[in-house]
């Protein structure tokens, strides 16, 4: 089987595999737009990744030539047609057509490049998941004909692409796989083809078990009768490839995995406890539970618009499908401009900030040949910050928290790096983490000189840190170099969770859980030094200062 690219460029491998790689992103389309806001990697973004491959000669042309082209897309860019949150919209047909155009771009890019052997698969009947229960507008009780009258147009519109490649590039030849057509045929005869159930999702909950997807709190588990389709299966995935939603994350408070990655609580949710209100929903999970209808509006204790994986750069991690804080900012600002938040509760409300060390991290992976010096990127980034602060400040925000990266050079995961040292810190790295560090203060100093009505703090997280790893017994801490949970070097060379990690007795004793985050212990006690803590920690004010304080309106 392919390898994912992601796996290749993180450097568990040497050398790209002969058998082929595959560039898929769950949830993407073949329109940019699609699920952007779920920061999916769009065909455009995975076809620059083959052309890097291509141009670095880690893929040559006989290989190319040789080698069998499978697309399928579409299903997540019609699904998301009908989602009412987007609007507006062009015509069904302009809407298809718009998708054929890129589906055409695509086509003509990869023969280019040398492609002979191509299989452009259609859509199968997307109107007939169990997702579309969840859509106000769509039939329960049958296939939703709308939707697939806009699937059987995009398919007309595929298979007419294959019968003009071999003309437009005489060396290339294409087929097309009439998948819409094979499912048509299981629905008909389930019986014949071993399908007891052609209607119901095997694992969800809800009308269709299409109201929940697999594997969230309140799913309900059928044994021994799923029978996956990964065509159909396409339509609706929300899942990001930097996940932590699998055990052992989660284990030691919530006793389940939450997507947190930590075995328990983040900051933000320990700042939530001490504020006496529940811990914030994420925004795409509220949004889901407006859209099936379980919740009548946003949440008023606030929503975390946070990203695992993310940066402040747009093109961090861009490959793993995060979404970076310009699409956070602007689910945001949508909700803003919808009236679900109103002025006084962006006014009355505390912002927090805190992105920055997948940026640093990244900036020194082998594969990322930096095109900025290090003094150049950090600058980078602050603006990035300060672009966002700008925005918030702009819309209302009033009390603002920056919070510093930690010693990033520090993480178990800097094993995964070849100029990275083991018996110590990585100095490089630390450097450009200060450097950010003191613009995120000076930032912090202009904020209310510019915007008169708003106050900001600078939690200083890089020194709390180095001092519970100066004096480690004095916090509860019996290891502050190893990840409790992982394996290899540091635990720093396998996510936890994987196959084959190991996992330590009393994860609260160590400072990092994984190999890139803190454990809920270390969380806690971060927590404490920005809520209460004195002027070292936390500055001018702490969090608890700041959230109570009067400020004068304006």
């Amino acid at each position: 089987m392919q390898k994912p690219f992601l796996q290749l460029v993180n450097g568990n491998w040497k050398n790209y595999p002969l058998n082929g790689i595959n560039f898929a992103s769950g949830g993407s389309g073949v329109l940019k737009t699609t699920n952007q806001d779920l920061g999916v990697t769009p065909i455009q973004d995975q076809l620059q990744q083959f052309k890097t491959l291509v141009q670095q000669n880690k893929i040559n042309k006989k290989q190319i030539q040789e080698s069998l082209f499978i697309f399928t897309s579409g299903s997540n860019d019609i699904f998301t047609y009908f989602n009412p949150f987007n609007v507006p919209k062009p015509t069904p047909n302009a809407y298809v057509q718009a998708m054929l155009t890129q589906m055409t771009n695509f086509v003509d890019q990869i023969c280019k490049l040398g492609a002979h052997r191509i299989a452009l698969i259609s859509l199968g009947p997307v109107g007939c998941i169990p997702a579309r229960a969840l859509l106000p507008s769509a039939t329960i009780d049958k296939c939703y004909g709308k939707m697939n009258k806009m699937v059987k147009n995009y398919n007309v519109g595929l298979e007419n692409l294959v019968k003009r490649i071999p003309i437009k590039y005489p060396s290339s030849f294409a087929v097309y796989g009439a998948v819409y057509k094979t499912v048509q045929n299981f629905r008909a005869n389930p019986k014949h083809y071993g399908f007891s159930d052609v209607t119901n999702a095997c694992c969800g909950d809800g009308t269709l078990g299409g109201a929940l997807q697999c594997g969230k709190e309140g799913f309900s588990d059928v044994t021994n009768a799923c029978c996956g389709n990964g065509t159909l299966g396409g339509a609706l995935q929300c899942g990001k490839k930097a996940q932590a939603d699998f055990p052992p994350y989660g284990s030691n408070f919530f006793h389940h995995p939450t997507g947190r990655f930590t075995n328990g609580r983040t900051v933000a949710d320990f700042i939530s406890q001490f504020i006496g209100i529940p811990l914030q929903r994420p925004f795409l999970e509220a949004q889901l539970e407006l859209v099936n209808g379980s919740r009548k509006e946003y949440p008023s204790n606030g929503i975390n618009f946070a990203s695992a994986g993310s940066g402040v750069l747009p093109t961090t991690n861009q490959d793993l499908g995060v979404t970076p804080i310009q699409y956070q900012i602007q689910q945001f600002k949508t909700l803003v401009q919808q009236n679900h938040i109103t002025k006084k509760q962006i006014q009355q409300s505390l912002f927090f900030f805190e992105s920055g060390s997948n940026d640093i991290f990244s900036y020194f992976y082998p594969f990322d040949a930096p095109t900025l010096t290090p003094d150049a990127y950090v600058q980078a980034m602050l603006a990035q910050v300060t672009n966002f602060v700008d925005q918030i400040c702009k819309l209302g925000a009033r009390r603002i928290a920056l919070f510093s990266l930690g010693p990033v050079g520090c993480v178990p995961a800097r094993t995964l790096l070849p100029g990275a040292p083991i018996d110590k810190c990585y100095g490089k790295m630390n450097k450009m983490v200060k450097n950010y560090n003191m613009g995120l203060e000076s930032l912090v100093k202009i904020i209310p000189t510019k915007y008169p009505g708003s106050f900001a703090v600078y939690g200083d997280v890089y020194k709390i840190v180095q001092i519970f790893k100066a004096n480690p017994k004095r916090y509860g801490f019996s290891d502050v170099t190893n990840a409790c949970c992982g394996d290899g070097t540091l635990g720093g060379l396998l996510q936890c969770g994987k196959e084959g990690y190991k996992i330590c007795t009393n994860p609260n004793e160590y400072l990092f859980w994984d190999y890139f985050h803190p454990s809920e212990h270390t969380y806690n006690l971060i927590s404490k030094a920005l809520w209460n803590g004195i002027h070292t920690r936390i500055r001018p004010i702490n969090l608890k200062t700041l959230a109570n304080m009067t400020l004068t309106q304006q």
